[in-house]
C-alpha cells in the first residue's frame, strides 16, 4: 500500500508548495509560503519624488497570509516629502478587514533631525505603505513624522509584520 503522507513529506527534500496559492485549499490548509526581495522606498502620504539612496534593500517571508518583510534604507538625497512620513511599496496588500492593522519596528535609525526615543508605526487594512510615527522625547506622545524629520542621509533598519489580504 501506498503511503499519502511520505508522498508529500520527504525528510530529505522538505516541504514543497505549488508555485501559485492553491484556491481552493481549505482554510486550514497551509497552502502558500514565498520568500523574495523588494525595495523599500522612504516616501509621504501626499507624495514623493526625487529620492536617490545609498542603500535601497528589502527581504520578505510569505507564510500563508502572514508576511514578515525586513528592509534597511539610507538615502543620499531626501527630494521632496509631502505629507506623512511612510516606508512605500510593501510587497504585498495587507489584510482589508477593519481594524486589522499591521506593525513596522525600526529597529535601528541615524541622522535624523530629530530627539525621539524610538520610531514606530503602523500599516492601514488595504495598503502597501507603513506609516512612521516617533516618540517625543519631551512630552511621551506618539505623533506622525514628517519631511521636517528627515535629513539627505537619514536611515533605517526595521521589519514590518502584517497579514495579506490573500
Amino acid at each position: 500500500a501506498t503511503n499519502t503522507f511520505t508522498e508529500i513529506i520527504t525528510a530529505s527534500k522538505g516541504v514543497k508548495f505549488s508555485a501559485a496559492q492553491v484556491a481552493s485549499a481549505g482554510a486550514n490548509d497551509l497552502d502558500d509560503y514565498e520568500e523574495g526581495t523588494w525595495t523599500p522606498v522612504i516616501g509621504g502620504a501626499g507624495g514623493t519624488s526625487g529620492q536617490t539612496y545609498t542603500t535601497q534593500v528589502g527581504s520578505y517571508v510569505k507564510n500563508g497570509q502572514i508576511v514578515i518583510a525586513h528592509g534597511r534604507i539610507v538615502l543620499s538625497a531626501k527630494g521632496t516629502i509631502t505629507g506623512a512620513l511612510q516606508v512605500q511599496g510593501l510587497p504585498f496588500t495587507t489584510f482589508t478587514t477593519t481594524n486589522a492593522y499591521g506593525s513596522i519596528v525600526v529597529g535601528y535609525f541615524d541622522t535624523f533631525s530629530i530627539t525621539t526615543q524610538n520610531i514606530k508605526g503602523y500599516i492601514a487594512p488595504n495598503d502597501t505603505t507603513a506609516n512612521l510615527q516617533r516618540l517625543l522625547a519631551t512630552a511621551g506622545d506618539v505623533i506622525a513624522m514628517t519631511t521636517a524629520d528627515v535629513n539627505d542621509t537619514s536611515g533605517i533598519i526595521f521589519h514590518c509584520v502584517y497579514r495579506a489580504s490573500a
